[in-house]
């Protein structure tokens, strides 16, 4: 981070000696204990799941180690869609930065829904899972605001579902904030009617176990109360299910026997976090991270005795990337105070952006900083070019509070910019592509709100050093030419070079600057 580049040059000599030679050892102890595991456990995730995607839906039997060149891949075409996991997907696939193959993916709901309603036949409907429609219309609800085309089939699976409750059926309670959302944002009086009374019922029951036979079930009617604005209600839960997490971070299953869900743990880690307990949240994230296979997948279920199962959770994957998008936001939010407001006019970092946006400088420029913090080289930018439009993005509401006054402030990531196509003239990130999870999908995100022959930079550290530091877990650092290799497919005139920081006047290898002209 920020203050160990800032500060490492200010200790003494024997000092960094020694601290360089403990983080050495550390490193070498975690990948003699890695050996088995993805490199980078955030980007091989989300490989695996993109791996298994078919054109129109994830399949219901996907394969726990694939590759691109594997003939297997084949056999996924054909394979049958899980229409559950295909609409839950899509809110991972826009948020990574995946906005094509989440609009593909709702097209295909839309298509099924059509021709369901085609036939007019109650009993391919009444077929249809209550978790297959559940998870479809998540999708379609997450989705509308940013293709509209989905409102009508979205408007058929809700009457369904509300159908279904009318009758006293149970549904899957995941789909009762998306209703709640759909109800408010079409004004639906009806809806409204129906859904008041629903969860009513709900808040007056709090039959915690009415999923005896769908373990992860528990942790989902947690995260609907708590998508629901029920705090209280979601933390008796928490408190009455899963008192005490295991020494390992994981939970007992509620039922008492059998090996630890996966997937409830994965979903839990988010629930955790939105209730402030952070320590809780890291240890169950560390858990997964421990049970994550090569390719990338994590086994449905995991016991000492057994290990893991043959099976690959989807669901797992799925909730892991998602809480680990929060897991990193809520670390900035309490790091707020922690990191540095300034940077020194002698430093490298600050004089590589300087140089790097002064020959394309005019009145009006939109120049944004993508992972802006508190919005230290903006105050710069703006001292030094007082002309340019700046912006500055972060998915820490609390670092945006410190932008100095005439910067506009947006809240976003690196994987999901909200911004339309081929917006800002000119974008720089600093120390902020590290903590994007998957930078590849970061950079082409950076390259669609660039306009054409706009100017992006690039600055961060050297994976050659981070051996040397101490990192978060999910912290990943590049080599020269695997980011010149990224950019290549949306850029032209790729530069790297290694640029000095802190009080440094020559380059230490630790920072190094990319720079490129979107094509």
């Amino acid at each position: 981070m920020d203050s160990e580049a800032e500060f490492s040059s200010e200790l003494s000599l024997p000092s960094r000696i020694t601290g360089g030679i403990w983080r050495r050892g550390r490193w070498l102890l975690r990948t003699v204990r890695d050996r088995n595991r993805p490199r980078w456990p955030l980007e091989a995730c989300w490989f695996w799941i993109q791996a298994n995607a078919a054109s129109n839906g994830f399949p219901q039997k996907p394969l726990f180690d694939i590759s691109p060149n594997n003939t297997q891949k084949a056999l996924l075409e054909n394979n049958e869609i899980d229409w559950s996991a295909t609409g839950s997907l899509i809110e991972l696939l826009w948020k990574f930065g995946n906005r094509a193959q989440a609009k593909q993916w709702a097209d295909a709901i839309c298509e099924q829904v059509q021709h369901w309603n085609a036939l007019k036949d109650p009993a391919i409907t009444n077929s249809l899972s209550k978790s297959d429609l559940s998870g479809m219309f998540q999708g379609l609800i997450f989705l509308e605001p940013h293709h509209p085309q989905v409102k009508r089939p979205a408007e058929a699976i809700g009457n369904h579902l509300l159908s279904w409750l009318n009758q006293g059926e149970a549904v899957v309670p995941d789909c009762l904030p998306a209703l709640a959302q759909a109800t408010k944002r079409w004004k639906k009086k009806k809806w409204r009617t129906q859904l008041d009374r629903v969860l009513l019922d709900y808040r007056r029951m709090r039959n915690w176990k009415q999923w005896q036979n769908h373990p992860s079930r528990y942790a989902g009617l947690i995260a609907t109360f708590l998508d629901l604005g029920e705090p209280n209600i979601a933390e008796e839960g928490l408190q009455l299910l899963y008192p005490h997490p295991r020494w390992d971070g994981a939970v007992n299953p509620v039922e008492g026997r059998g090996p630890v869900n996966t997937a409830e743990v994965a979903q839990l880690i988010a629930c955790w976090l939105r209730l402030g307990e952070t320590k809780k949240a890291f240890h169950a994230w560390k858990y997964l991270l421990a049970r994550q296979q090569t390719s990338g997948a994590f086994p449905e279920t995991w016991s000492w005795r057994q290990g893991g199962s043959r099976n690959p959770s989807v669901w797992t994957s799925l909730h892991f990337l998602l809480s680990t998008q929060e897991l990193v936001k809520t670390t900035f939010d309490l790091s707020t105070d922690l990191l540095p407001d300034t940077i020194l006019e002698i430093d490298g970092r600050w004089q590589a952006i300087q140089a790097w946006i002064a020959p394309h400088v005019r009145p009006g420029l939109r120049v944004a900083e993508l992972g802006c913090g508190s919005g230290r080289y903006l105050t710069r930018l703006q001292e030094a070019f007082p002309k340019l439009r700046l912006l500055g993005i972060d998915p820490a509401v609390k670092m945006l509070e410190k932008l100095p006054r005439g910067v506009k402030s947006q809240k976003g990531n690196l994987l999901e910019i909200p911004l339309p196509d081929n917006h800002l003239d000119a974008i720089f990130t600093v120390e902020a592509l590290e903590h994007a999870l998957v930078p590849q999908q970061a950079i082409r995100e950076m390259c669609r709100v660039l306009r054409p022959g706009g100017q992006l930079c690039i600055l961060d550290k050297n994976q050659k050093k981070q051996p040397l530091s101490e990192c978060e877990p999910w912290e990943r650092w590049f080599g020269d030419e695997e980011v010149c290799q990224w950019l290549q497919q949306d850029c032209k005139s790729i530069e790297v070079q290694a640029i000095a920081h802190g009080r440094h006047q020559v380059a230490t290898g630790l920072f190094l600057q990319w720079t490129a002209v979107k094509q």
